[in-house]
């Protein structure tokens, strides 16, 4: 009888079971110690974030790598969920973020609580006028968080910027700059209504009015109340011009770009509007150009910028509603140019009263803008020897960025 094939099915016991079955009691356990350990780390780093948050809590004087180094504490799916919502947002609104968040973090390390619920306030009535309900709701409770125990508030605002990028450079300047915050409330209605007249983003005037501010109080300067008034409101004008200056490079280089009327028989107010969206942006830019024609640095401009073509037709007066796109264009940037030597010349102005406490002569050899003053120079000394220089590096500046920006340089610039 022929040998049946050996049957591979009947249950015999496979050789390699018993150390098959070892080797897999061996990995439950070690899974099970594995789970253990990272159970406990999980505690330890639990146990770990609530010892160096109290820490920073107490601490009168936390830096921002308190706080980075507190944010490495934080689970990795709440530090991965504060970091993905944040990504969801463009550019300009995760900057827009995190400049209020310094804000609020300014006022909060200067001890001044107050400051920040209103900045909170502001932006909870903000976002619910933008029927954002449920961030609202976010912003009133951290207002009422900051009322209750502004000290644990300013710890948990950290801790959320410290997690997101960009946000320990936000953290340096928010603490370095302590006192701005009080001096931004003072001149508030002031930055209001500069952004308002000249459609500029009055979160962003805000915050580089501060940093401004902020860096001169970071000289230590004992001034005057008067001498830190007259700073102030010179740093407002001075940021808010600049500002200004550049949005108008940029509307006449879209006028230009895009044919100037939407059609040749267009007036200057419907091009306006239809590039900006507003239909008042005419009435507001007369409006601005009146008062800028007015001002002391436009009055007593130098002999350089009176001749250059585009500063001496805005000094002619507000062009025709008819005007042609070639003379409209030049007009905006006429205007921008007067705007930028405003910004400079309050800028100048600010820094020297900073220095001398005064806007005269030089007590002692003083620094202003990187340029060195002796003993003994004026102000308008300095100023009508160094004024255009300045007016024109930041023109430089600004002409570049808005280059830049054009819709042809996307030709001019290969992608990468």
């Amino acid at each position: 009888m022929l040998q049946q094939p050996i049957d591979y099915t009947l249950d015999v016991a496979n050789p390699f079971n018993a150390p098959l079955k070892g080797y897999e009691t061996g990995m439950a356990m070690q899974n099970m110690n594995l789970q253990q350990q990272a159970q406990e780390l999980n505690l330890q780093r639990q146990q770990e974030l609530q010892n160096r948050t109290l820490a920073l809590v107490n601490n009168p004087n936390p830096t921002a790598r308190d706080y980075t180094n507190l944010a490495m504490f934080l689970p990795e799916k709440e530090a991965a969920s504060i970091r993905a919502n944040f990504e969801l947002l463009d550019k300009d609104t995760q900057a827009k973020d995190l400049r209020f968040g310094g804000q609020v973090m300014s006022a909060l390390n200067a001890k001044s609580p107050d400051v920040a619920i209103k900045l909170l306030n502001e932006r909870a009535q903000a976002e619910r006028n933008s029927g954002r309900e449920d961030q609202a709701k976010q912003y009133e409770t951290l207002a009422e968080f900051v009322r209750i125990d502004p000290t644990s508030a300013s710890a948990f605002m950290g801790l959320q910027i410290a997690t997101l990028p960009g946000g320990d450079k936000t953290l340096d300047s928010a603490i370095k700059f302590q006192k701005a915050p009080v001096e931004i409330a003072n001149i508030e209605s002031q930055i209001n209504e500069r952004a308002q007249k000249l459609r500029i983003d009055q979160d962003r005037l805000t915050s580089e009015v501060q940093d401004k501010i902020a860096n001169r109080q970071a000289s230590g300067n004992k001034l005057e109340p008067d001498a830190r008034k007259l700073i102030n409101e010179a740093t407002v004008s001075a940021v808010a011009s600049e500002q200004s200056a550049n949005r108008l490079l940029n509307l006449a280089n879209r006028l230009e770009d895009e044919g100037g009327g939407f059609g040749a028989a267009t007036k200057f107010s419907e091009s306006l509007a239809n590039l900006t969206g507003q239909q008042d942006e005419f009435t507001l830019m007369r409006q601005e150009y009146i008062r800028l024609r007015n001002t002391l640095a436009v009055k007593n401009l130098p002999p350089g910028p009176a001749t250059d073509k585009d500063i001496e037709l805005a000094l002619q007066g507000f062009p025709n509603e008819n005007s042609d796109t070639a003379i409209l264009a030049s007009f905006m940037r006429g205007m921008a140019k007067l705007q930028q030597y405003e910004a400079t010349t309050k800028d100048a102005e600010a820094e020297w009263v900073n220095a001398t406490g005064t806007l005269g002569k030089a007590r002692k050899d003083i620094e202003i803008g990187g340029i060195q003053v002796p003993k003994g120079t004026s102000y308008v000394e300095f100023q009508r020897q160094f004024g255009q220089k300045r007016a024109d590096q930041l023109a430089q500046q600004q002409d570049q960025a808005n280059v830049d920006t054009r819709s042809y340089m996307r030709f001019a610039k290969p992608t990468p």
